[in-house]
């Protein structure tokens, strides 16, 4: 759908009685490659379309429909009659025109209609072959490539008439090896705007290399207290985890989520979040969100402290403030998540702690963290440092804690960063932590 058949959508659905109305549109292509033992493999390409249409009827009263185009009569049709039947909100309707992001995105890649099939395997076999390479032990399953040119439109009927191209790229892989007490698995996925990016990061060499050093024998550490090293890998994923919950709705719910607005720091005074959905080149950047918004950079935790939360278009009309630009399906999510680095190295933060340390390798699965209290139960694989040197691994041994109380007791903010997906952090080292068998 061009952006002026969109137009007289909307002009259609005004003369059947609507006083409001938004239509956004969705077309995805793309292409998918898996590895088959030695052989790539195609897999079906990605070719999708969709539209979501919203209608406000007098009072507010509103109703979202969401479906293939070939079905927009029925969604329209189906969208007003809901409508009908809901309960007025005299802050919902449209928004009207809004500042745009100015400059460059970075969230296209020109080089896409360029990219051959030839290309995109190397990425596959590349990765595949280095794991192999780096230890003949080791084995390599489920790499696959995934590419997709999206398109995005928007029109509402306060004028607002929006356009967005944009490109992602995704590689991932697993590796297994045979460890005791059980086998290690280590699945990793890259993510990025640029083919080059894909293509230049050697992941399959960085999962072969981690499984490598968990399989080494040496020292171990004995249940109880112990102060851990998190990469930057494992503090992305937990800050990932935490953004979720920086919504109004969810902060303003005594018990929901167990960081709280207060005057006083929370946790420590060096973390520092920010969230910037007009980050350059970032996974999650955009030029408007679900609802015609331009993204608004908010700073989540200042000096310790909540400070910035994600605001829907209802909410910042009964508070009289700007949307944030960050409604995504049906829920508001965060963009780009930064949390703010340090100015010394891991190994200089630990040679100059000195004492033994447990390096998490990762946090695949945060099924064990209760966001409503801040409760943890992880089982992990690490690395076991006698200052900043390797001395031993663990395999499946659990931590506990609360990481209300870790982040109350960082002991260091490192330099070392690293980009997992929409999340930019630094590694920590933390005491809180309870190690179990």
């Amino acid at each position: 759908m061009e952006p002026q058949q969109l137009t007289d959508v909307v002009e259609r659905i005004k003369e059947r009685g609507a006083r409001g109305v938004e239509l956004l549109y969705v077309q995805d292509r793309g292409h998918a490659l898996e590895m088959r033992g030695s052989r790539v493999e195609p897999q079906q390409a990605l070719d999708e379309e969709h539209v979501v249409v919203r209608v406000w009827l007098e009072g507010g009263r509103r109703a979202d429909r969401r479906g293939a185009v070939t079905e927009l009569e029925a969604l329209i049709s189906g969208a007003l009659a809901a409508a009908e039947g809901a309960e007025p909100d005299p802050a919902e309707g449209p928004v009207g025109r809004l500042q745009t992001v100015t400059g460059g995105l970075g969230i296209r890649d020109r080089r896409y209609e360029q990219l051959t099939s030839d290309d995109r395997i190397e990425v596959l076999t590349s990765a595949q072959r280095s794991v192999k390479q780096v230890d003949r032990r080791l084995d390599a399953v489920g790499f696959r490539y995934r590419d997709r040119l999206r398109v995005r439109r928007f029109c509402n009927s306060r004028g607002v008439s929006l356009e967005e191209w944009s490109t992602t790229y995704s590689a991932e892989g697993t590796v297994n090896a045979a460890a005791s007490p059980a086998p290690i698995t280590l699945h990793d996925r890259v993510m990025s705007r640029s083919f080059a990016s894909i293509a230049s990061l050697p992941y399959g060499t960085s999962l072969a290399r981690r499984a490598v050093q968990l399989l080494a024998d040496g020292e171990q550490l004995p249940e109880g207290p112990v102060r851990v090293l998190m990469p930057a890998r494992v503090v992305a994923r937990l800050v990932a985890a935490l953004g979720a919950s920086f919504r109004l709705s969810v902060l303003e719910t005594p018990g929901a989520f167990f960081l709280r607005a207060s005057d006083t720091p929370v946790v420590d005074p060096r973390l520092h979040l920010v969230d910037d959905g007009t980050l350059s080149g970032g996974l999650r950047t955009c030029s408007l969100d679900d609802r015609g918004v331009a993204p608004v950079p908010l700073t989540l935790l200042r000096e310790g402290r909540v400070d910035g939360r994600f605001i829907g278009v209802a909410d910042a009309r009964r508070l009289d403030v700007r949307p944030t630009g960050h409604q995504v399906g049906g829920a508001l999510t965060a963009s780009n998540l930064v949390l703010k680095s340090g100015t010394r190295s891991i190994n200089a933060c630990l040679s100059d702690l000195g004492g033994p340390s447990l390096q998490i390798d990762d946090l695949p699965d945060l099924d064990g963290l209760d966001l409503a209290t801040g409760a943890f139960r992880f089982v992990v694989n690490g690395l076991v440092m006698e200052a900043n040197q390797v001395v031993g691994a663990m395999r499946g041994v659990t931590l506990t804690g609360s990481l209300l109380d870790v982040l109350n007791a960082v002991v260091e903010v490192c330099s070392d960063t690293d980009r997992l997906e929409h999340v930019d952090a630094p590694a920590l080292i933390a005491e809180g932590f309870t190690l179990e068998g």
